[in-house]
């Protein structure tokens, strides 16, 4: 499951239909459901991946649909502000669940938090960010970035 549509979405959903995933539920805005159906069109007529849209504003049908989920991956900017939730406060995770926000900063989003809370194992975005850095890298320069070195004073600055 995921939550948006964007660019950070597109690249992680088609990713995990290359790797086989036998469905992703995307989930946005109500207003944005023809968007986002659109915007995966060239991803579902040349892949064999079921992708289902859905509007965030199903609490309910959201709710349901944890309960079958490996991965909830909120891929939308919401929780940069340190305040805000993508989804409703009162969500209950299921045991096993694995939360991935690609914020990085902050390092604990408000919806990282409640997946901590509720004792799950849950990731922030600044490992996908160091990796998106060592890919440029690369291009710039031809060298391979030093990223478990860099990646080790990372965990000493965001750990302190």
């Amino acid at each position: 499951m995921i939550l948006g549509a964007g660019g950070a979405a597109k690249a992680i959903v088609t990713q995990a239909v290359l790797d086989g995933a036998k469905k992703v539920s995307i989930y946005v805005r109500p207003q944005s459901l023809d968007k986002a159906k659109n915007s995966f069109k060239t991803l579902m007529d040349q892949t064999d991946g079921h992708l289902e849209f859905h509007a965030l504003s199903d609490v309910d049908y959201f709710q349901e649909e944890l309960g079958q989920a490996d991965l909830l991956v909120n891929a939308t900017s919401v929780g940069m502000d340190g305040k805000s939730l993508p989804i409703a406060k009162d969500t209950i995770f299921p045991k096993g669940l694995l939360i991935a926000d690609i914020i990085y900063q902050p390092f604990e989003t408000p919806f990282l938090a409640l997946a901590r809370q509720q004792g799950l194992e849950a990731v922030n975005g600044l490992g996908m960010l160091l990796h998106q850095a060592a890919g440029a890298f690369k291009l710039w320069t031809g060298k391979d970035m030093p990223t478990d070195a860099i990646w080790q004073e990372l965990e000493k600055i965001y750990n302190s």
